[in-house]
């Protein structure tokens, strides 16, 4: 049911006034009066002077989210790039941490073949639904949403008809905390886990779990990274990354953009962390309200990964001989 219909509904149903509407397709644009009960005629204007008048259309819902409910949001950031301990992070400051979905697939296969299902250039409902299903689920927390990674499948029909949803909507705001990572290490992570398929190194290590994290940080070291096609690799991410960035300024998709270093590599510095909080309009968004120890406390998972390159990589000297020169040159530390 649309939203001129629920106005049209609601008129009929308290008896209040008489609205008209105009049919919004033009090819079959008509004129449909609610016709007034016999109590509120122009017999009767006493009665229509001590009618109520018709409610505010602008403060209809325009869909299943309520507007007072958790905020809905989407964690976009591409794999391997700490989007759980992200969403931990959030949900933990901001009340409490609900379920962390991939909701739109893990891997290309999956989001191809989850877009495929929802396809249609005018569907929307496989966003709607999910979030407020969340917000239903979880009514006490301060944010709901789900991790989307963006694959080439952020730019089919389904996904552009979620995107124009969110473009639109103002009550609520679906908004998207879009974080990025250095692509050279996402490339290093990707290339260990791929080799390690989770035997000698598991993809997040708990905090306390001494033994995951000690084999995590061993197999962060000394990696010989295949240097082929490393570029074309790069330029791959990049192209894609940079796309989605412009995708959702030209569609003005409310979003703000932070980064995983300054996130998780910023010393004492919490003020990435805080424009994710003021943007979302909850949790601790003031520097004294956040630290390092709060952010440190909010995280279950332990991050494994070896910040220096030339520790991680065995072959780094050959990396950088690759790199240099390019415009992935920044990418090397």
């Amino acid at each position: 049911m649309g939203r001129q219909t629920h106005v049209l509904v609601l008129a009929v149903s308290l008896g209040l006034c008489v609205v008209s509407l105009l049919n919004s397709h033009s090819s079959s644009s008509s004129s449909r009066t609610a016709i007034i009960p016999t109590s509120v005629t122009a017999e009767t204007p006493s009665s229509q002077k001590n009618a109520m008048p018709c409610p505010d259309v602008s403060k209809l819902r325009e869909t299943c989210l309520d507007p007072k409910g958790p905020q809905p949001y989407v964690l976009m950031t591409l794999g391997r790039s700490g989007s759980g301990s992200t969403w931990q992070v959030i949900g933990n400051l901001t009340g409490y941490e609900t379920p962390s979905n991939e909701y739109t697939g893990s891997g290309p296969s999956k989001s191809e073949n989850f877009f495929k299902k929802h396809s249609g250039a005018d569907n929307d409902r496989w966003l709607l639904k999910y979030l407020c299903s969340k917000q239903l689920t979880f009514p006490e927390a301060s944010v709901v949403g789900f991790k989307w990674k963006p694959f080439d499948t952020i730019f089919s029909p389904p996904a552009q008809a979620a995107f124009r949803r969110m473009a639109s909507l103002k009550r609520p705001e679906i908004k998207v905390v879009r974080s990025r990572r250095n692509l050279l290490d996402v490339v290093i992570s990707k290339y260990k886990h791929s080799i390690y398929d989770g035997k000698v190194a598991a993809a997040h290590c708990r905090v306390g779990d001494t033994m995951c994290i000690e084999k995590g940080r061993k197999a962060s070291t000394g990696l010989e990274l295949p240097i082929d096609t490393l570029l074309d690799t790069l330029r791959e991410y990049s192209t894609l990354e940079n796309k989605v960035d412009e995708l959702l300024k030209k569609m003005k998709i409310p979003h703000v953009q932070v980064t995983y270093e300054r996130l998780y590599y910023n010393g004492d510095d919490t003020s990435e962390w805080r424009k994710i909080f003021k943007f979302l309009g909850v949790g601790p968004s003031h520097s004294k309200d956040l630290t390092r120890r709060h952010l440190e406390g909010a995280m279950e998972h332990v991050a494994t990964s070896i910040p220096m390159q030339n520790v991680t990589l065995k072959n780094f000297d050959a990396v950088s001989k690759v790199l240099k020169g390019t415009e992935f040159e920044q990418l090397l530390h």
